[in-house]
């Protein structure tokens, strides 16, 4: 999971996130599910994903070092170090879902 072209790509994953899909959270959840998954999460999914990147986001105002640690070098333009650093943490988790790796 800390191998790097693993972080690369969940950082990438973020970025086309917050740059291809509307600003609302919910749908920016459904959009990256659907990239990984090829179809939309199920109301719960998402409504727990949404959480999930609630709550890292305050986690990483709340510790800028971490967030910071964390990011690319250079963010999207206007993107803030926890907002993109809360869309890297939900990359991750959707990258290691068992429907991600193993398709059925």
């Amino acid at each position: 999971l800390n191998d790097g072209a693993f972080v690369e790509l969940a950082q990438a994953l973020a970025a086309r996130v917050i740059e291809e899909a509307p600003a609302d959270r919910l749908e920016r959840v459904r959009f990256a599910f659907r990239l990984c998954c090829a179809r939309n999460p199920r109301s719960d999914e998402r409504a727990r994903l949404a959480d999930l990147v609630d709550q890292v986001r305050a986690d990483f105002e709340a510790n800028r070092e971490d967030a910071l640690a964390a990011v690319p070098k250079e963010l999207p333009e206007g993107v803030e170090a926890s907002e993109m650093a809360a869309w890297i943490t939900l990359a991750r988790v959707l990258l290691n879902l068992d429907e991600f790796i193993t398709r059925e």
